[in-house]
């Protein structure tokens, strides 16, 4: 538990260090509050961009190995025939509110690919918790009506999602922290738990 906390405050402590603008305008426990509205940002936009389909629009929001495994779900619905998505988040405000505590930093840790390289990767894992509603309709064989395949459109689902969005970093230069270029925050990886009644 103690190595767990150690190594989230180093990190943390390192991309204050190397991160303009990180942590100036004051964060909640000291554990990146206000990073944490704009994973809450980031969360609705790729949810909904999934559930439409189009997923040109958050190319900038997740990895590249990421964006191509959403791309091969995407097409494997399109297979499975799945014509209409529907997905709706039920505590967006909530999610936005940092004194609601439904997007809360679980994990921290800064990376190096090369040890003679001045770039870091900062990587941080949320937990986020939100309610939801999802259901999948294809269109029925000769006809255009609907047929629900997954979900229940009138069933609000508690889910914990648990969410890894990571940075490029530099290490500062004369102690004046150093911009990077094109850096920003991307989705790495995500887990979704539906948590249980």
């Amino acid at each position: 538990m103690g190595r767990h906390w150690l190594t989230k405050y180093l990190a943390l402590a390192k991309a204050h260090q190397n991160i303009p603008g990180f942590g100036d305008n004051g964060i909640s426990d000291r554990l990146g509050g206000s990073l944490a509205q704009e994973v809450a940002t980031m969360y609705v936009r790729i949810n909904e961009a999934q559930a439409t389909g189009n997923l040109d629009r958050i190319r900038d929001l997740v990895s590249r190995d990421l964006f191509l495994k959403l791309r091969a779900q995407a097409e494997q619905r399109r297979i499975g025939g799945w014509n209409k998505i529907v997905w709706q988040l039920e505590n967006e405000e909530e999610l936005h509110d940092p004194k609601a505590k439904n997007v809360k930093l679980v994990e921290a840790r800064m990376l190096k690919l090369s040890k003679d390289s001045p770039f870091d990767w900062l990587q941080l894992t949320y937990c986020i918790r939100s309610k939801q509603r999802f259901a999948a309709y294809k269109t029925q064989q000769h006809g255009k009506k609907l047929e629900l395949v997954a979900g229940n459109p009138d069933e609000v689902i508690d889910v914990e999602d648990y969410w890894m969005v990571e940075r490029k970093t530099r290490a500062p230069v004369e102690k004046q922290r150093v911009p990077v270029e094109g850096s920003r925050w991307r989705l790495v990886k995500r887990q979704t738990r539906p948590k249980p009644l």
